[in-house]
């Protein structure tokens, strides 16, 4: 793999400066004998990363990720996290926060942590007091309602699995490197890319590349470069960002920017004059994070009328909506006379769906 910076997704952002040290290492390629390239694209957030690890965990030399410049990171993350919803509180709940003067008052203290002096998180909540007026805010009802109710604020940005970490915030208050991860852990952590990430490895005979890409506005201008030499491209949707808006302006809704991305992308007509093998490329759309969209539909947490106003499907059924955006993303994809191989929708954090799709789109070179 390329050593590569790149920077964890959260309201503000911390920075490692060598991925390679974080992923899970790749069996040594071999041969370049039947050797396939496939390109992972997709915007920022649609679980591309994610993907890779579990193919990485299931194809290369499985360990226990438990990495002290890791665990730091989700330290930062987690914290920034919390910083950028206790904002949020101060500027859209100050009537309820007025009348809880302690609570107010936890948040005030934490709000001195700026973006330098979230940088020496460890000697902050080393203190005691500073542990009691972080547990005092994210325990508060105030705070769980906006971890339960995320949809109701698309404006704030933060991890996906922010939930997840919050529960766990008392284990990871222990500033020191015993504190061991679970692959679990590894996965839902959520990681910008930064670049172009390669990893090799040998299956059946196949030496395959798998190509990461960082998913976020700046980022797609060097998708062009991988893809000269593709054999296959994944184009990855979270069904989970149907009420969301972008990390990069706070206005645009996530599932049009999908749409308008996988657009643009299809369309190219530059690709197809200098990258000859990119129009026989095959492509293929994993629509990630149905597990989120059924458990968000079944709390009533996703309405697909107000992004999608000529949906006519039922709006609480999960297969209905799916169906609805691969129509729209085949309609693109004719639009240009370009196919889709293969449509898959899974769960990016269960190993068994996501090496099941990928040995079905193996199997297609």
């Amino acid at each position: 793999m390329s050593n590569l910076n790149f920077t964890f997704c959260s309201g503000i952002v911390p920075t490692l400066e060598n991925r390679t040290s974080l992923c899970l290492k790749p069996k040594n390629s071999t041969s370049n004998k039947n050797r396939f390239k496939i390109v992972l694209l997709g915007t920022g957030g649609s679980g591309k990363t994610t993907f890779e690890k579990l193919i990485l965990n299931h194809f290369g030399d499985k360990q226990c990720v438990d990495f002290p410049i890791i665990v730091h990171a989700m330290k930062e993350n987690i914290f920034c996290d919390i910083i950028s919803i206790i904002t949020m509180l101060r500027e859209e709940k100050e009537e309820e926060l007025n009348k809880d003067k302690e609570l107010k008052e936890c948040i005030d203290t934490l709000l001195l942590w700026d973006k330098h002096s979230i940088k020496r998180l460890p000697e902050q909540v080393t203190n005691i007091e500073n542990k009691n007026i972080i547990l005092k805010v994210v325990k508060h009802p105030i705070f769980q309602n906006v971890l339960n109710h995320r949809n109701e604020y698309p404006m704030i940005q933060i991890m996906e699995h922010c939930k997840y970490f919050i529960g766990k915030i008392e284990e990871l208050m222990e500033w020191n490197n015993t504190l061991k991860l679970s692959f679990n852990d590894y996965v839902l952590f959520q990681i910008k890319t930064i670049g172009i990430v390669d990893n090799v490895f040998e299956y059946e005979n196949k030496s395959i590349n798998l190509v990461d890409t960082g998913g976020q506005r700046n980022e797609r201008k060097k998708w062009q470069y991988p893809l000269e030499d593709s054999d296959a491209i994944v184009f990855l949707i979270s069904l989970s960002e149907i009420n969301e808006l972008c990390y990069e302006d706070g206005l645009t809704n996530r599932s049009i920017e999908s749409l308008n991305t996988f657009e643009h992308f299809i369309q190219k007509k530059e690709m197809d004059i200098f990258f000859p093998k990119y129009v026989n490329s095959s492509c293929f759309i994993i629509f990630t994070k149905y597990d989120l969209l059924k458990e968000r539909l079944s709390k009533g947490q996703i309405n697909v009328k107000a992004v999608f106003d000529d949906y006519g499907g039922d709006e609480k059924d999960p297969k209905a909506i799916v169906q609805y955006l691969e129509t729209k993303y085949v309609q693109i994809a004719s639009k240009y006379n370009r196919k889709i191989a293969k449509m898959f929708h899974i769960d990016v954090t269960d190993s068994e769906q996501v090496t099941s799709a990928f040995k079905d789109i193996l199997k297609s070179l």
